[in-house]
């Protein structure tokens, strides 16, 4: 109790804290009284209990008083006053249990004078000392609430594994939706979500300001732990953002959950193609023209989307899409009939397709923007320029109020009754065929049809004049007339009024006596009947903005040729085909349907062959009566033979070869017409693609013809009903290896393959933040010449000699020197003592023929001079660089990222 000499006044503290998570420390912030200093307290009392039985629930052994006794702390980032706080442990509270689930809490807390004396450290002085200094205490504050809670998470769609690592999406982020929920003591737990605010900021600026901010929206009562928001702009692609989740419960405990993506449009590769944007004042419109930068045929969807400055370049709206099967390359003319006078626009373009896969934009230079002079009408894809004699007497807006005169009022109530607000207007207009230079409303065809030219043959015969032509001008004041009577929402454009969807009534016609009534005006009253806006354009079929079709097909062609060593036994047609794969990213397959020409010129010897029935290649020794010499290939399951010149051709139409295999290996020339469909991947979709980092190790003996990326590709290859992995880069390697052996590696700054000797630390260690290894292979193992005499003294792990001998064939040199170098006339004769990489140098099969590997056989090939080693009692190629081309033991350590994506659901 504080005493007349003490003046300390109790802490000021709330009536309820904000909720924590019941496994951390509580903390409870108070401040002080205005006639106090925090000089004057030496620390505070606290006294917790349960609110259902006010017990306290300190823990006894550790507080026998009942009472905690804390140092008072400051939090350095709060403005306010209460800056002032004390905190609870969960091992405060008896028996170490922690804070309760869905259980109140009582608090209170008092001040010690300083001139109180020490605390004790020994638990069991504690009251006593309480006693004797009771008279520097102050009074005991108001109660306090505080409660624990379990800790609550976020599932947001798309983001579930997200917290780590940025994730890229695959097509536009539309809405951030999820749920708060509880992962420990679920169905205990009462704390429901209250408020959430979501704002995403764009990562790559410094600005503080977020780009887009939901402001603070309220959980649906009817579930209340539901978040979902729909974004209102259209985020960049290929820029970097950062989404904040800020959430507050119901007792207010608040927290921020930040998620990192990106938008790279993965389904679908970029159009290939140019776009501009021109005015065109005399019709009212915008000419889009989309032209291809590649000269070849295009497939697939193309969607046409429109921003402008009413919505500061940032919403982002489809306007026109179109399917496009063509034959010859991209040249798409469109016309935008729905620009506002004096509002700029800007376009872009994007492949499409029906699941919703965007590709990345491309887009017009700088805005553009229409100053009409005229007026125009459309609607059901006619547009009616009302160039003469257009005018509107008047505009109104027509709302509903009442005006009500009371005695007692010197004045008028006047009230507004319901939403209604809509712009009427009276409209007039020449009716005339002149003002529809360009067709853009009807035409002389669809009038007249095929009588169209005995019209034109009858005007001519009597000297008619487009100005004299009162029958033309009757039939299109006929057409023009159904279309104003006409049942349809009409788009009103004008420079002084806007754009106004309306409803036209009261048409009436009034001739032109001056000309012999062959024109007629014609006067309306237009009604407005909805929001001028592109989904309303569509709905009234003013402009229809088309949609992507769910199923493309079209048959295309390619002329190709093959040539090289080819194994028996391998269908050719299979090995073009998978030349003309498409990648999984495009959103499109290419489906193989057979070869329509077909011209094949042996370059191997011919061989004998048994005539027959079904032809096939003579055995060794054969004896037979039919024995022919040439060549023979099956076409679709049936031998045929090839004469001795070894010249084939197949040209006529309806061929239709789907199979082409070779009995024994040749080397040929294949030169073909390849057809094929193309078709939309409708197969699964990737949603979410994430990028790690990883550390590797390959380990082991290694050959020239070992693809050492294609091993760590096949290690890392995953492909699932729920999700891909595959390798992205290798980033750097690390090579432990004897002295000697040679690596060659390429990297993407370099467009040549490196040689690398290995020295004598034994390591070699290639890395660039600014490059990826794009291949490495090893090269065996280098030797220096040894030029003495003595070849007792000479290092056979480290040199060589030449012994310019010559031979037909390895059988020909009995006691071979060790390191001695040979030049083999016939290489070609296999033997187990030599390791031959001739045909792995010289074929055209077995391995991935990417654009490095070609490179490094074309390197390795040059080298190669008939030249052989026996090396560590074998034979070996021995190259132009003093390399052995022999199988080297080795350890590499590399660092790579892997890509991960998971498929949709459907």
């Amino acid at each position: 109790m504080a005493s007349i000499g003490n003046n300390l006044y109790p802490p000021i503290i709330d009536t309820f804290m904000p909720a924590f998570v019941r496994t951390q420390t509580c903390r409870v912030y108070f401040s002080l009284s205005r006639y106090n200093d925090i000089k004057e307290i030496m620390n505070a009392q606290i006294i917790i209990s349960n609110q259902s039985t006010n017990a306290s629930v300190l823990d006894f052994v550790a507080y026998p008083a009942g009472i905690k006794v804390s140092n008072i702390l400051i939090d350095s980032e709060r403005i306010a006053d209460d800056k002032y706080y004390v905190e609870i442990n969960p091992s405060d509270l008896a028996r170490n249990s922690g804070f309760g689930v869905n259980q109140f809490y009582k608090v209170q807390i008092r001040f010690t004078s300083t001139n109180a004396t020490s605390f004790p450290s020994d638990t069991n002085k504690i009251a006593s000392w309480l006693s004797s200094n009771e008279s520097y205490f102050s009074e005991w504050s108001t109660v306090c609430i505080i409660k624990g809670i379990e800790k609550p998470q976020l599932s947001i769609v798309g983001f579930e594994n997200g917290l780590d690592q940025e994730i890229i999406f695959t097509n536009q982020v539309t809405s951030i939706v999820g749920s708060m929920y509880y992962s420990a003591n679920s169905t205990l737990e009462k704390e429901f979500l209250k408020t959430y605010q979501i704002q995403i900021y764009n990562s790559e600026t410094e600005e503080a300001k977020p780009i887009i901010n939901s402001g603070i929206l309220y959980s649906n009562p009817y579930n209340p732990n539901e978040i979902n928001y729909t974004l209102n702009y259209q985020l960049e692609e290929g820029t970097q953002y950062r989404v904040d989740i800020t959430y507050t419960t119901n007792n207010y405990y608040t927290s921020t959950q930040s998620y990192n993506f990106i938008i790279i449009s993965y389904g679908i590769d970029k159009l290939n193609a140019t776009i501009t944007a021109l005015d065109d004042l005399d019709e009212g419109r915008v000419k889009i023209h989309i032209l291809s930068t590649k000269d070849e045929t295009f497939f697939g969807n193309i969607t046409i989307r429109r921003t402008s400055s009413n919505s500061n370049f940032q919403v982002w709206e489809d306007i026109y899409t179109i399917s496009i099967v063509a034959s010859e390359k991209l040249d798409l003319i469109w016309y935008d009939y729905t620009v506002e006078s004096g509002v700029w626009y800007k376009y872009c373009a994007q492949k499409t397709n029906e699941r919703g896969d965007r590709g990345p934009i491309i887009q017009i230079d700088s805005p553009i923007m229409l100053n009409l002079e005229d007026s125009y009408l459309s609607a059901n894809g006619k547009h009616l320029k009302l160039k003469f004699d257009n005018q509107i007497s008047s505009f109104q807006h027509t709302i509903s109020e009442t005006k009500t005169d009371t005695i007692g009022s010197q004045f008028p109530y006047i009230r507004r009754n319901g939403n209604m607000n809509y712009r009427q207007f009276p409209i007039t207009g020449l009716i005339t065929s002149f003002c529809d230079e360009q067709e853009l409303f009807t035409s002389k065809d669809e009038i007249y049809g095929e009588s169209k030219n005995l019209y034109k043959e009858y005007n001519s015969e009597q000297n008619i004049s487009d100005y004299r032509d009162f029958i033309y001008e009757k039939k299109f004041r006929d057409k023009v007339l159904d279309f104003l009577y006409e049942d349809s929402v009409k788009l009103f454009r004008s420079t002084t009024e806007g754009n106004i969807l309306v409803k036209l009534m009261d048409i009436t016609l009034t001739p032109n006596q001056t000309l012999g009534r062959m024109l007629y005006s014609f006067s309306a009253n237009a009604y407005e009947i909805d929001e001028s806006n592109l989904v309303n354009y569509n709905k009234y079929n003013i402009q229809l903005s088309g949609e992507a079709v769910s199923y493309i097909e079209g048959t295309f062609s390619k002329i190709g040729q093959l040539y090289g060593e080819f194994r028996k036994n391998i269908n050719i047609f299979s090995i073009i085909s998978e030349k003309y794969v498409e990648s999984s990213k495009t959103g499109v397959i290419n489906v193989p349907q057979y070869l329509s020409y077909l011209k094949v010129e042996f370059n191997s010897k011919p061989y004998l062959i048994v005539d027959g029935s079904n032809p096939r290649p003579a055995l060794p020794n054969e004896k037979s009566n039919n024995l022919v010499q040439g060549y023979i290939m099956t076409i679709n399951g049936k031998n045929v033979i090839v004469k001795e010149r070894g010249f084939y051709e197949l040209r006529d139409e309806g061929i239709n070869i789907t199979s082409l295999v070779f009995p024994v290996d040749c080397n040929v020339t294949i030169d073909y017409v390849y057809v094929y469909t193309k078709e939309e991947d409708t197969r699964r979709k990737v949603d979410r693609v994430y990028y790690t980092q990883k550390v590797g190790q390959l380990f082991g003996t290694f050959g020239i013809k070992d693809l050492l990326i294609n091993k760590v590709y096949s290690k890392y290859f995953e492909d699932t009903k729920t999700y891909y992995q595959k390798l992205v880069s290798i980033n750097g390697i690390n090579v432990e290896a004897n002295p000697g052996v040679v690596i060659y590696v390429q990297d993407s700054e370099d467009e040549s393959l490196f040689r690398h000797v290995i020295g004598e630390t034994g390591v070699l260690q290639l890395y660039s933040n600014d490059a990826v290894i794009q291949g490495f292979y090893f090269g065996g193992f280098h030797l220096t010449e040894f030029t003495g005499e003595n070849l007792e003294v000479m290092d056979l792990n480290n040199q060589y000699i030449e012994t310019s001998i010559e031979a037909s064939g390895f059988n020909e040199i009995k006691n071979p020197i060790p390191n001695g170098v040979y030049r083999i006339k016939n290489y070609g004769i296999h033997s187990d003592k030599y390791e031959n990489p001739m045909l792995f140098l010289s074929s055209n099969k077995g391995i991935v023929k990417d654009s490095v590997t070609q490179k490094y056989i074309l390197l390795l090939r040059q080298l190669v001079n008939n030249r052989f080693i026996y090396f560590r009692d074998k034979w070996y190629v021995f190259n132009d660089n003093g390399d052995v081309l022999c199988p080297i033991d080795a350890l590499i350590d590399y660092f790579c990222e892997i890509e991960k994506g998971e498929y949709s659901a459907t």
